[in-house]
């Protein structure tokens, strides 16, 4: 820094927030690729119906959650309707 304040180097990046070079992209395709197969079979690798589980799966929660909070849900609509003709005919 300068004696009277003023910075004499200016630094700047290289490149945009979101350069997204696509042709170096399309050049390794083959790289990323096999990256994305390995990371694809090692994460199913230990489960028995390998990637079909990735269907399974959130299929079985969603019915899960669906018979479990399903009947609760439906019977906090009848006991809601109740009150609510209970009030109606007491007014």
């Amino acid at each position: 820094m300068a004696k009277n304040g003023n910075f004499q180097t200016v630094i700047k990046p290289k490149s945009k927030w979101f350069d997204l070079r696509l042709k170096e992209v399309f050049k390794y395709r083959d790289l990323i690729g096999l990256f994305v197969r390995r990371d694809f079979v090692a994460g199913y690798k230990q489960t028995i119906l390998g990637p079909l589980w990735a269907i399974i799966q959130p299929l079985l929660t969603s019915g899960i959650f669906t018979l479990v909070f399903g009947k609760n849900i439906q019977r906090h609509r009848i006991s809601i309707a109740l009150n609510n003709t209970g009030n109606q005919e007491q007014q």
